[in-house]
């Protein structure tokens, strides 16, 4: 009789274990959870880093190659040479029905 209770006691202490193995704070579906957000910050790291790198290269362009200055300032800023005229368009509003549907 005190083998059986002992079985049951081994068998409880057992399935405590178990589940406290797979769902404690340190169980396997925490480490699981752990390693997704591990991977998606490292994914997410990683795009930075090449984003970082990219801003580098333009930087270093801009510093070194005054071609490519004055690329970019034409482009994005909109300057323009004393023998030039710059025409600047408004954006166009999407077409829209009136309130008659029409």
């Amino acid at each position: 009789m005190r083998w059986k209770i002992g079985v049951i006691a081994v068998l409880a202490v057992n399935a405590a274990l178990a589940y406290t193995l797979w769902t404690g704070d340190n169980g396997i579906i925490h480490y699981r959870d752990m390693r997704h957000k591990q991977q998606t910050l490292e994914n997410r790291i990683s795009a930075v880093q090449q984003e970082n790198r990219r801003l580098s290269r333009e930087i270093r362009l801009l510093q070194e190659n005054s071609r490519y200055l004055a690329y970019t300032l034409r482009a994005e800023g909109r300057y323009v040479h004393p023998d030039e005229v710059l025409y600047v368009f408004p954006r166009q509003a999407p077409d829209r029905e009136d309130a008659h549907g029409q």
